[in-house]
């Protein structure tokens, strides 16, 4: 190793993203991200979101959709859609609503350790679930 070129390792946050169908309980999709994942309506007005935090219920809200993000993914999509920068290192994951329809529900910083469960209103069929995947490996 060279001492004039000093480099360390760094541990970043990732989230495991489920698809299940809640009738079924079939899952369609896991992955594992590195920035965020995003719930976002297709071909409808907008789309209702029932969001449960560790198996509590917190709000439902309506509007373009929702991004589950890391500190990673903080300074992309979800910076854009209003959310805060996060520094890598804090163990934090963000809930930003990408346009919603009421000012009432403001991006939210949760610890890494929640269980955050979106359920998508069945008016509200046309939903598009795009998972960004940069790293599905052991960082």
């Amino acid at each position: 190793m060279n001492d004039n070129f000093p480099f360390y390792v760094d541990s970043l946050l990732r989230l495991r993203a489920v698809l299940q169908n809640e009738s079924s309980g079939k899952i369609g999709q896991n992955k594992v991200v590195l920035n965020e994942v995003a719930i976002t309506r297709k071909d409808c007005n907008r789309i209702v979101l029932e969001i449960y935090i560790n198996d509590e219920y917190i709000t439902t809200t309506s509007g373009d959709g929702m991004l589950i993000s890391t500190p990673t993914g903080s300074t992309a999509y979800a910076l854009s859609a209003g959310g805060p920068v996060i520094v890598n290192g804090i163990n934090t994951i963000v809930l930003v609503p990408i346009a919603p329809n009421s000012l009432s529900f403001r991006p939210i910083c949760l610890p890494s350790t929640s269980v955050i469960r979106i359920k998508v209103d069945l008016a509200s069929y046309l939903v598009e679930l795009k998972i960004k995947i940069q790293c599905a490996s052991v960082l």
